[in-house]
């Protein structure tokens, strides 16, 4: 919030495309390592969404429209989005961590579909 009170004090207005240059700049203080501490709570969840909000506020002609409008999307979206790539990845062997620390490759054969089906301990 004191970032988006800096760009606020500093820009009298902003259009779509200024607004889009500086949220890209400052959108990874919102997602820096997002993965690792996944907020669980929905006050937390609350808290970063309230955030992009008010981002979007700073621009005088979409106050009241949706994400989509600037092309963006809520951060549990992008979130979930995030996850599901560091799986593939972690699936893959793209990444030098061996999957079966945090993944079972489930052995169902019965199933249709494909075979990279898992299985996670709760």
């Amino acid at each position: 919030m004191s970032v988006l009170g800096m760009i606020k004090r500093t820009f009298n207005t902003l259009n779509k495309e200024m607004f889009l240059t500086l949220y890209s700049t400052y959108k990874e203080h919102l997602e820096y390592c997002i993965q690792v501490w996944a907020p669980y709570f929905k006050k937390d969840i609350v808290v970063l969404e309230k955030v992009q909000r008010c981002a979007m506020k700073l621009v005088q002609c979409v106050k009241n429209l949706s994400y989509f409008y600037l092309g963006l999307y809520s951060l549990s979206r992008r979130r979930q989005r995030d996850d599901l790539i560091a799986t593939y990845k972690l699936l893959r062997n793209t990444e030098d961590i061996d999957y079966r620390k945090f993944f079972i490759r489930a052995d169902t054969v019965q199933l249709r579909g494909h075979n990279h089906k898992l299985y996670k301990n709760r």
